[in-house]
């Protein structure tokens, strides 16, 4: 990141420093009911009531602080701008100031890798899918022992929910988001993605350890990354994929609806084998289904 960038964007959270600031932001916010185009004003008095300052030159000081970048006057009033949107969008989130947490707990599914129980977790904004029995997916710096699946919920989501249900949530936005992702396309910024697909030609792992020259139990992964925001994610070239869907599965794998992580779990029983032009092809160890995925994870066969 430049300096020309760090610059007005330290100046513009060292706006935010200040608990009347972020009322005045939130007051807005609760004005904005509809879906939309937002353009519903709040009147200076109505907004004055409703952060409950009665100090008038604080509150017309901090209020000129936040106009013109996060807030916009109008004749009739006062309403957000998108930056003081996203702001109060953190807030909401629990992204900058909450806390949440819920011991290990077991899940009703098993190792996708060795077929031992599992555990799901809450750590870092991450809901975390971990095996006690083997070496899990990833042995990255930073993952715990045995991690298969890692997704990103804000504590606002997790706070108040039973583990079991956020595991199926949590792959079930991570299949989301990764089938736009795999599109080109960041749904958080809106930028685009670069996909590298990655095959370790020396792949030897076991169920005590990962690979140590691509840190996975499995040779073949997809990296995705915004070229704006720098958002990541690391998958099974299968999983999320749009173009494949649910027929990485093979029929049927359990009664009801599949869900996100019946698909992530089938995607590893594929074996892969790479090609002369860095395609990989996967084929199902039971019905010998075929599919081919090149360089930018399209499938092309």
């Amino acid at each position: 990141m430049s300096r020309q960038r760090i610059g007005p964007a330290e100046e513009a959270f060292s706006f935010l420093g200040d608990g009347l600031r972020l009322a005045i932001l939130q007051a807005l916010a609760e004005r904005e009911t509809d879906a939309g185009p937002r353009e519903r004003t709040i009147a200076y008095s109505d907004l004055r009531r409703a952060v409950g300052e009665r100090d008038s030159g604080k509150f017309n000081f901090h209020l000129r602080k936040l106009t013109g970048r996060f807030v916009t006057r109008t004749d009739d009033g006062y309403r957000l701008r998108e930056p003081g949107r996203e702001a109060v969008r953190l807030l909401e989130r629990g992204v900058v100031d909450a806390e949440a947490n819920f011991e290990s707990t077991d899940v009703d599914e098993s190792c996708p890798l060795c077929g031992a129980g599992i555990r799901v977790v809450y750590d870092d904004h991450h809901i975390l899918t971990t095996c006690d029995t083997c070496a899990g997916l990833f042995g990255m710096d930073g993952c715990p022992s045995g991690t298969i699946t890692g997704a990103v919920l804000p504590p606002a989501t997790v706070d108040g929910r039973d583990p079991e249900s956020l595991f199926y949530r949590a792959h079930r936005v991570l299949e989301r988001r990764l089938h736009d992702m795999v599109d080109g396309v960041c749904l958080e910024c809106g930028g685009d993605v670069v996909a590298n697909l990655r095959y370790c030609d020396d792949h030897e792992s076991s169920a005590e350890r990962t690979c140590t020259a691509c840190n996975t139990s499995y040779p073949a992964l997809a990296e995705l990354v915004c070229e704006t925001c720098g958002r990541g994610r690391v998958t099974h070239p299968l999983f999320g994929n749009p173009d494949v869907g649910d027929d990485v599965c093979p029929p049927p794998v359990r009664d009801g609806d599949l869900t996100a992580w019946d698909r992530f779990y089938a995607a590893l029983s594929w074996s892969v084998n790479p090609s002369e032009r860095g395609e990989l092809a996967f084929q199902h160890p039971d019905h010998g289904r075929r599919l081919v995925v090149d360089s930018e994870l399209n499938l092309v066969g």
